[in-house]
Parts: C-alpha cells; structure tokens; sequence
C-alpha cells in the first residue's frame, strides 16, 4: 500500500476564476472574515473593530484585583469604589470567609478603570460610605479563576463609556490627524452639520453651524519649510474648503467660482427681494439661477431663491424660502452646489480642488488659501471621481469614464499639460488610492492598476480583479467607499451592507500577485480613513450610517459582538478526480497566539454532495516560543 501526502498551504486566497474541477492550491471558493497579511503566510482571523472617541479602547482594558476584609455592607458589581488615594470600578466579587451581615467578610473584588492608588489599610468606600478595608492590590493573571468573564466585563465597562458624536443620521466623513479623529455629522433636526475631533474624555466640537448633508473628504498637508504650518484642509460638497490648523482653528477659503460670493449686508431671512453687496468683484450670475445665501457662522440662517439682478459686486434674489434670525456673514453660492469643491489634493505644492461638472480647481503655488494669479483651472469632460497624486510627479485625475494624467507644474519651464490616459475604464467615486507611487482604483468593470513604467513619466494599465470578480460585482451594486493599509499591502472596497472585499499585493500589481478575501460586518459602513502614525502604528477608522465611529482592525470583537468567521477550500482531488481514494489523517496547521481556540470543520468528499463527512471540533493550543520572550526550560 502507498501513502502519498498532501500539503496545502492557505494562502492563495478567494479563486472565483478557476471553477471546482480545475482547482488551485491554497485558494478559497468562499471566505468570510479571514485576511491576508503581507509578510505572513496563511490566512488570519481579522481583528475586530471598537466604537471610538478619543477615550481607551476596550481591548486595552485592564483588570486587577482588590483584597479585602472586614466587609460591612455588600460591594455589588457596577459600584465604584473609593479610597482616599483613588478609585475604581468594580467588575466582580469573591468571598472567601465571613460575611457581610456579619461584617467580617473576607474576599477580593476584580476591579477596571483604576485612578490613584489603592492601598493597604485604606478604606473601601462606595459613596462616602465605608464597605470593607483594602488588604492587597494586584494585577490580574490570565490563569486567574473567571479571568476571561472578568476581562470581558471590564471591557464591556470601557465600551459603555464611548458616545457618538452629537447629532442624527450616518457620519459624513472621517479623517486622521495627528492621532485625532475628526468627524462631520448633522446636528438634530439636520439644519446644520458640526465637526467633531476625539479627545481623551470623548468628542468635543471643533467648528458648528455648517451647512448639512455633505461628504467630507480631507488632505493632511504642509505648504511651506515650518513643521507647524502642517494643517488639515477639508471638503464636503457644501462648504467652502476649509482649513483647520494645529490648534483646531478653522478658516474658510476664498470664493472660487465667479457664482460665489461674501456679504457683510445685515439682513433678515424673509420672503422676497433681498439685495446683497459682494466684498468680491467680477461676480457673474445668470438671471433665474437659484442660489442660496447662508451666514457662515451658522448656516441655520439661510435664505434660497432665483436671481433677478446682478452687477460685478452685488446680487439680488427673489427668495422663496429662509430660515433662521439677522445675519451679516453671508456665503452666497449656487443652490445646486456646484459651485463647491468635493475631492481634494496637493500636488507640486498647490491644494487641487475638484468640482462638479468635471472642473479641477487649483490654488497659488504655496498658498493653499488664495485662488488667485499663479492659479489655474481646467475641464476634463467627465465628472471627475477622485485625484491621487503618483510617482513622477504626475497628478492622476480620475473620472466616471476613464482616467487622465497631469503634467508640468504651471510654470514657464513646465506647463501644465492633461493628458488622456484612458477612456474604458473609469474610478467610482473615492474609488482610487496611491500604493508606492502607482494607483489602484475600482470601476465596474474590475480593478486596475496604473502602475510606472520605465519610461519616464508612463504609466501601464492592469486589470488584476480575475480572482474576485463575482465578489466585486456584488458589492459594486451597493458601493460605498475604498480605504488602503499600507501597513499590510491592502486595498479594501467596502459596500453599504457591510460586505468589504480586502486586495492583499503580493508585489507589483498583476493577477499573479492580486489575492482576496472577504468580510462581513454587521453595520453599514458610511465613510473611512487610514493613516500611519507616528509611532509606526497604523489608524483605521470608519463612520457608520447610525452614527458611530469605529476603529478598525483593533480586538477581538466587532464591538463586543463575536466575529463569526469561516472559509472554504478549493476542491482538492490529488491529482485525479476519477479515483477513489482513502484519507487517513488530516493535519491542521495553526498558530493560536497567545490563547487557545477551537475550530470547527467538515470534510467535503464529493463535491458537495449529500454524502458528507461529521462536523469536527478542534482545540488548537498555544505553541513553540521565541528566543528572549519565554523562560528558559518554560517554553510551552
């Protein structure tokens, strides 16, 4: 009798190209939170995603435990506790003799959220009120009894204390600065729309009185020499673009279009003529456009109509609706908002602006607040749905039906020049990212890259979605946003029902190298945002359409929630699918971290058929040990 044996390692990922009796190693007919992570083999169980605001995260909470006695009145879990050096919040509590009707009771309480320090001798108060007297304090060991119960209720603790930001409806829009989250949400009633940033005791206010319903997308960007000029510029759709400095400042750009306009003219919002006096000049309306006149200090003080007249610095409009009390900080702009920048960027040290109508806007050179005499504007011919800049300094412009690329930097020696790139295939919108200098984006007809060439300047086009191509026309009919980690060579797509399709490049972007899997959350996802830190760790975060803002990629959980988690593999027939064949033993090759988990499979015989194999638990133990990070004759 021979035996033959099989190896099959699990990192190929999702293969919806080859079909079930042509089959690939190491590649997955169906896949539901795993990932691919570049530099690691095999598939991984992803990381969870926490609610956020600046405060700890749960997955960070801590447990220790108090030793008591002489407990007089019972110490319940959800109490806080008291000495006169700190406090704490109790999760759990154990008696070991006495009791507290007696008043001798002996025991320990497993406590989070400690302040100060709690020490021997000290009373244990709950609410001014002595319960019992502090013996020990400690932290808590893996290995303790009801660890993983208590461990989890601490960070159950720390979960409860986050809060969205204030207002109603999804988040608009999420960006990463500095370690800060800020988000874009409307207030209640939706009159007007607040920007938040986190803090460590949560979301405070960094500018209120915005006009509602945008999509904010944001630029991190330095224009000069000076570190502490780096700012935040920011566009939603509605707004003018905006600057938010160091010290959460926020200042408005100019008005661009000749359609915009700013009136310090005291008026009240009310039904007919209102006359407006613009401080800019060469200010063009047509008479029956709709515009609307908004305060830029609180955009609840609005007044919409049709224009009747106009000259180079003065409009009047015949209003229709208003709202809201006497203002003179007026932002005049088109009602239908295409006059207002939406996509953003920097290149070749100018802020680039792209507006409706396939318009892209740039700044001064150096000056990302003055649209002015180094400036320059230009038409694409399609709506323009995204702007990354790429090696080369070549300014990729994304649009609905293909992609251009812009030369030159504008001045004398180096015009600016757009080039065609392609016209087959273009991004959805927010659908491209820059990976090393070439870009990757979606359309409907898959996932391209351009990538440099050795030609200076060009650019190649591949289209490297074969493998996944079922899963994205899915998604694509609910399309909501895409994110990179850069950390981990990702590019994920995500859907409005929670469904994210994860790119992991295994080098330069071909089919060869493109590998997928999939996740399922169970929440809509309304915007995203990444960025390495600093410290070398990379933030992911993501809105949701009931209001929350989650780290992504952070614990165990989806916020508490157990993270259901599956995959399945090509049918493997050993090299001749008409024989039969016995299978004597199947090694499952695992490594569990830390702690030990159990897994749950099924073989499949005969291509799914009725006839199927018992479902198997198994318990996969921590294992081996690395050099410097165990005790020596400890390794497990």
């Amino acid at each position: 009798m021979s035996i033959k044996l099989d190896y099959q390692p699990l990192g190929m990922g999702l293969d919806e190209a080859s079909g079930v009796t042509n089959p690939q190693v190491g590649r997955l007919i169906g896949v539901q939170n795993f990932e691919l992570i570049l530099g690691d083999e095999g598939l991984r169980r992803i990381n969870g995603y926490e609610a956020f605001d600046g405060r700890s995260a749960p997955s960070d909470a801590e447990l220790s435990v108090v030793g008591f006695e002489l407990g007089l009145t019972a110490i319940v879990a959800g109490e806080t506790v008291t000495t006169v050096g700190g406090s704490a919040y109790v999760v759990s509590v154990t008696l070991s003799s006495g009791s507290w009707v007696g008043g001798d009771a002996v025991g320990t309480l497993a406590v989070t959220g400690v302040t100060g320090t709690l020490s021997d001798g000290e009373a244990l108060q709950v609410s001014a009120v002595t319960r019992a007297t502090v013996t020990s304090f400690s932290v808590a060991a893996i290995d303790d009894a009801n660890y993983a119960e208590n461990i989890a209720s601490a960070r159950n603790y720390y979960r409860g204390l986050i809060q969205t930001p204030t207002g109603e409806g999804a988040i608009l829009g999420v960006k990463v600065w500095r370690g800060v989250v800020y988000a874009l949400r409307n207030v209640v009633g939706g009159a007007t729309a607040t920007l938040w940033r986190s803090t460590s005791s949560g979301w405070t206010s960094v500018r209120t009185g915005l006009r509602p319903g945008g999509a904010m997308r944001g630029l991190v960007a330095n224009f000069t020499g000076n570190s502490a000029e780096q700012a935040l510029y920011l566009v939603d759709g509605r707004n003018r673009y905006m600057r938010v400095s160091q010290a959460h400042a926020v200042t408005f750009g100019p008005a661009v279009f000749p359609t915009e306009g700013t009136s310090a003219t005291s008026l009240t919002p009310g039904s007919g003529s209102k006359a407006f006096t613009t401080s800019e000049t060469g200010r063009v309306w047509a008479n029956g456009q709709e515009v609307v006149a908004y305060s830029s200090a609180n955009a609840a003080n609005y007044m919409v109509g049709t224009v009747t007249s106009w000259g180079g610095s003065s409009v009047t409009i015949t209003v229709t609706s208003f709202g809201g009390v006497t203002s003179a900080d007026w932002h005049i702009c088109l009602n239908a908002n295409s006059d207002r920048p939406f996509l953003i960027g920097e290149h070749r040290n100018y802020l680039m602006l792209a507006y409706p109508l396939g318009q892209l806007q740039t700044s001064d050179v150096g000056s990302p607040m003055v649209v002015g005499a180094t400036s320059d504007a230009f038409g694409v011919g399609d709506e323009i749905t995204d702007i990354r800049g790429m090696r080369g300094n070549v300014l990729g412009v994304f649009t609905a039906s293909g992609v251009s690329l812009l030369y030159g930097d504008g001045s004398d020696g180096a015009p600016w020049e757009m080039r065609k790139h392609t016209a087959s295939s273009g991004s959805r919108l927010g659908g491209a990212q820059e990976m090393g200098g070439d870009a990757l984006y979606v359309s409907a007809a898959g996932i391209h890259s351009l990538s440099g060439t050795q030609a200076f300047g060009d650019f190649a086009y591949t289209d490297v979605s074969l493998a996944a191509r079922r899963s994205l026309r899915d998604l694509l009919q609910d399309y909501r946003c895409t994110a990179i980690s850069r950390k981990d060579g990702q590019y994920r797509i995500y859907g409005n029902d929670g469904a994210v399709l994860v790119l992991t490049l295994y080098g330069a972007p071909s089919i060869k190298t493109a590998r997928f899997t999939k996740i399922r959350y169970p929440l809509e996802v309304s915007c995203v945002d990444s960025t390495m830190l600093e410290s070398g760790e990379e933030m992911m975060v993501f809105g949701t359409s009931e209001g929350w803002v989650m780290r992504e990629r952070i614990g165990t959980t989806f916020n508490g929630d157990e993270i259901e988690s599956f995959f399945r593999t090509s049918y493997w027939h050993s090299r001749a699918p008409q024989l039969r064949k016995r299978f004597r033993k199947l090694i499952i090759d695992v490594d569990t971290g830390q702690t030990a988990v159990s897994l749950m499979f099924r073989q499949d015989i005969d291509f799914g058929a009725l006839d199927q194999s018992d479902a198997y638990t198994y318990q996969a133990a921590p294992g081996g040990g690395y050099y410097d990070a165990a005790y020596w004759g400890e390794f497990f």
